[in-house]
């Protein structure tokens, strides 16, 4: 306890419970915590706070406090709660190191994760990384990490779509963005909720989304971050605003762009799900893979429209805002032609 390696230990206790109790404490890793399907079920929970999970200083490069991965089947209802957990950055020489890590590019997504009552910090990456199909993360506290605060993250296209919920979060202080949002083509079936957020001293902005799904934020404050309050950067099927208050960032309070996406090109390889802009600022996904014409593309606000051996369906971008606070030296940005874009309640009060 506090001295010597509790990886093992640990490690042991998940390999055959279906229930991990760590009392309070201070615990060094020098191994990762590894989670595959074989441990679908399981619950890990510890005190609360005063249960400490510390990387220690010898431990290897690019090792995470919990790994979740399997190469060949599904991880399943994984809860883990009740814990801190400490990269201990400063006092180590390896790297890559985070807190929590659901890593889909081993092979296979988990879902039914449950995150909960979490302390994250002073991780090298991020203090939690999700490359999942299916999260509740709820009060979760991530701060002085040496990447993101949280981020949400699909290397690879789920077919369904990802359905993340993220309440209660405070990310603070961390080297990147509070709370990142960039999944891969294959999510615009998806849904992020996120509610109840403060996004605080980060060093590249509060919140970044760059999906192609559905967005729900209520009851955000996004406040002192190096760059942009809120930011998006891909055609999202659609982004609810509600109750958002953008302070003091050094850049834009918030942002609504799809720089992220290409222009048509002519005699190009669309794949299936592949988003483009033409006519306009308007934006169209690949319904069908094939190769664009010579010119021209994909016009107007319909399905089902050929181009060449390509199939493009129009992709209306709905952006709602309702009670947007903005205290800050930037601008209020909106994406032109994108689809509908209704405000309610805009209150902008600019700070030099």
């Amino acid at each position: 306890l506090g001295v010597s390696d509790s990886a093992a230990g640990i490690n042991k206790a998940i390999s055959i419970g279906h229930a991990v109790y760590i009392p309070e404490g201070i615990y060094i890793l020098e191994d990762e915590l590894l989670i595959s399907s074989a441990n679908n079920g399981l619950l890990i929970h510890g005190d609360g706070p005063s249960t400490v999970l510390k990387l220690k200083l010898s431990i290897a490069t690019n090792y995470r406090a919990f790994l979740l991965q399997d190469a060949l089947t599904q991880i399943d209802g994984i809860t883990i709660r009740d814990l801190t957990i400490d990269g201990n950055k400063v006092n180590r020489t390896s790297t890559g190191s985070r807190g929590i890590w659901a890593n889909g590019s081993a092979g296979t997504y988990a879902k039914n994760l449950t995150i909960q009552n979490i302390i994250a910090h002073d991780f090298d990456l991020s203090g939690i990384s999700l490359d999942c199909e299916s999260a509740n993360v709820d009060n979760i506290h991530s701060y002085n990490n040496g990447f993101h605060g949280l981020d949400c993250n699909s290397t690879s296209s789920i077919d369904l779509g990802v359905f993340i919920n993220l309440s209660n979060i405070n990310s603070l202080n961390n080297s990147g963005t509070g709370v990142d949002i960039s999944s891969a083509t294959g999510t615009e079936h998806s849904t992020f909720n996120l509610t109840n957020m403060r996004a605080e001293g980060n060093a590249q902005g509060g919140i970044k989304i760059a999906c192609n799904g559905i967005v729900n934020l209520n009851n955000i404050v996004s406040f002192k971050n190096t760059g942009k309050g809120l930011r998006t950067s891909e055609a999202l099927r659609m982004l609810n605003i509600n109750n958002i208050l953008c302070k003091e960032n050094s850049d834009d309070s918030l942002d609504i762009s799809a720089d992220g996406v290409s222009n048509w090109a002519s005699g190009t390889a669309y794949a299936l799900g592949d988003f483009v802009e033409n006519d306009t600022g308007k934006f169209y996904i690949c319904a069908t893979a094939g190769t664009s014409a010579g010119s021209g593309g994909p016009t107007g606000r319909t399905k089902a429209m050929t181009d060449n051996t390509v199939t493009w369906d129009y992709w209306p971008m709905t952006v709602n805002i309702n009670n947007f606070q903005s205290h800050s030296s930037g601008s209020l940005g909106f994406l032109a032609n994108c689809g509908d874009i209704s405000m309610n309640n805009i209150d902008r009060k600019s700070v030099v």
